[in-house]
């Protein structure tokens, strides 16, 4: 009887055992699968996290780059601004694959603008401002750049290492001009402008040969604005220049000028 009475007792510590160890492994079941079911909840919490981070991040480029267009382009005529002109020339000339690149610098001023504004008010002198934007998109080659320099002046920006392309550009730009009715509908206006330019080879990192190329076609615009208007002036070195030479004033220039005897219609 005691030897069945401890096996009975036995046989239940076993089964206490058995069902201990089963629920045991029952919960450490369900643990594994609550763990694996949140790991893949997580997962994909994650991965949808990650889907709206990149889809954010790219709304967000997006976002950027119309800010950095806005930015960067003239709201009236669509060109160029200031600001883009100056990021792209300090990034091209601070990459030394760039130095030895020839350019042409046209700076274009619309002549008598102001008596546009005042004789027909800034709604006509604005679309003038735009048509002239358009007339010189249309002669402009199509690695150009293009830049409302400021009011009615224009910067266009030319990879050429021939003079002459220069006086073809500016006859070109003439020419269509001559031929053009500004604000058709309503006023049907005769426009003209003055241009000064100047080539100049990139030689240098530290932008001198653009400020200096800058100074001469400034000089060359108000050369030909001083001297009748509608008519362009250039400027190229009589001698090689040096790095020196950047350093003094244009008297070492020979000016090459093309006049025109349209007279200006206002």
């Amino acid at each position: 009887i005691n030897q069945l009475r401890e096996k009975q007792e036995y046989d239940k510590t076993i089964r206490l055992l058995m069902i201990v160890l089963v629920v045991g492994f029952a919960i450490i079941i369900l643990l594994f699968f609550r763990s694996w079911r949140f790991r893949g909840k997580a997962n994909q919490l994650l991965s949808s996290n990650n889907k709206h981070i990149q889809e954010q991040h790219h709304e967000l480029n997006k976002l950027n780059l119309v800010l950095k267009n806005q930015s960067e382009i003239d709201s009236l005529t669509q060109l160029n601004n200031r600001r883009y002109l100056s990021s792209f020339v300090n990034d091209y000339c601070h990459d030394t694959k760039n130095l030895g690149q020839h350019w042409i610098l046209i700076l274009i001023d619309i002549d008598f603008f102001k008596n546009v504004n005042d004789q027909y008010g800034h709604p006509t002198g604005d679309i003038i401002l735009k048509e002239f934007a358009d007339n010189l998109n249309k002669v402009k080659a199509e690695d150009d750049i293009l830049v409302r320099w400021g009011g009615e002046e224009f910067l266009w920006l030319v990879k050429c290492d021939e003079i002459n392309k220069a006086q073809t550009y500016c006859k070109l730009l003439h020419d269509r001009l001559n031929n053009f009715e500004f604000d058709k509908k309503n006023n049907g206006l005769k426009i003209t402008c003055s241009m000064g330019f100047y080539p100049f080879q990139l030689t240098h990192i530290n932008l001198i040969d653009w400020e200096f190329a800058l100074k001469v076609a400034d000089t060359a615009l108000y050369q030909a604005k001083n001297s009748g208007r509608d008519k362009w002036i250039g400027y190229q070195p009589s001698i090689p220049l040096n790095i020196k030479d950047l350093e003094i004033n244009i008297n070492t220039l020979i000016a090459v000028s093309y006049t025109h005897l349209t007279l200006p219609t206002i």
